[in-house]
């Protein structure tokens, strides 16, 4: 199976996530590439590309760009999260405004708290998977 480029990822997650807004593919693309400059870095699983930035209390926050059906996403969040396990973080969590993402995470393996924040653009829900129990 062949891997779709980057700006094909962006242009379908920009279709199936942002139609309303008015964001070039060049622009999200610029912005991904100056990901490091705010401290975060790409992770790729599949066709899935995954922001990831650490934050405090050794967790990790990420933000998918999915160019994935959600099935093929769930498993390629799967394995990211089964690495970040592996490298020692304790959680993860990350911020959306579709609600039907919580039935995405709900097929997750590790517990997960959901919690409606609604705290501004792209930030309706917040996630929450917990690979250890020591906070």
């Amino acid at each position: 199976m062949t891997m779709k480029d980057i700006r094909q990822i962006l242009t379908e997650d920009l279709a199936k996530n942002y139609g309303g807004f008015a964001m070039t593919v060049d622009a999200y693309f610029d912005g991904l590439m100056n990901a490091p400059k705010t401290g975060n870095f790409v992770v790729r699983q599949g066709d899935t590309l995954i922001l990831t930035k650490k934050i405090e209390k050794n967790g990790i926050e990420f933000h998918c760009i999915n160019g994935e059906r959600a099935k093929d996403l769930v498993s390629n969040v799967q394995k990211y999260l089964d690495d970040l396990n592996d490298h020692g973080y304790d959680f993860a969590v990350t911020f959306y405004d579709n609600p039907r993402i919580n039935d995405l995470i709900a097929q997750i393996t590790y517990p997960s708290e959901i919690k409606k924040i609604d705290d501004g653009l792209f930030r309706t829900y917040e996630a929450k998977m917990r690979f250890k129990w020591a906070h």
